[in-house]
């Protein structure tokens, strides 16, 4: 009837509102292997566009996970450890499958800033913790990405048999999943 036309059209301005969110938080996505101003100015746009009454908490978890990974590539990293900390805190609050998703690759980026600030004990256990929610995702790509960080990891810290090992691995995924571009 009419009551659920007018609770449509009210909700529409709101749905529009988090179209433009998600568009904003990919376009700032696509700027992440690009310029660093770049990716983290617009994931800080999403962000902002995130922060709106109304948007939901796992919107917002994700723009504040880009702009924590935009922090990482800037080279900013207690910046990316603190929003990304938040993200791992918060994310615990939400409903699944939602809080999987946005766990797993907030720890995969954890562990990509402490390998590269050099605390692999840290980027090991946020690596596992990723794993975990990307198992229980059943996501084989985000595992395969899981193990190209844990041969980072075993680089860096002089382990290069098992490194050697996380490797193939990846190449074996990406051959069979026909992803050339990626070896």
């Amino acid at each position: 009837g009419k009551s659920g036309q007018a609770n449509d059209l009210e909700q529409q301005p709101e749905r529009q509102q988090h179209a433009t969110l998600e568009a904003s938080i990919s376009a700032a996505c696509a700027l992440e292997y690009q310029e660093a101003s770049a990716y983290l100015a617009a994931a800080q746009q999403a962000l902002e566009l995130a922060e709106q009454p109304g948007t939901p908490r796992v919107l917002w978890l994700k723009a504040l996970s880009e702009v924590g990974n935009a922090w990482r590539v800037r080279g900013s990293f207690a910046e990316a450890i603190q929003a990304l900390d938040t993200v791992t805190v918060e994310a615990e609050k939400l409903p699944e499958p939602f809080r999987q998703q946005i766990l797993a690759l907030a720890h995969l980026r954890m562990a990509i800033v402490y390998d590269v600030v050099g605390s692999s004990l840290s980027g090991l256990e946020h690596l596992e913790a990723a794993r975990v929610h990307y198992s229980e995702l059943a996501d084989e790509a985000g595992l395969i990405r899981c193990q190209m960080v844990r041969a980072a990891l075993y680089v860096r810290t002089g382990d290069h048999d098992h490194a050697v090992s996380c490797y193939l691995e990846c190449a074996d995924y990406y051959r069979g999943a026909e992803r050339r571009d990626a070896l």
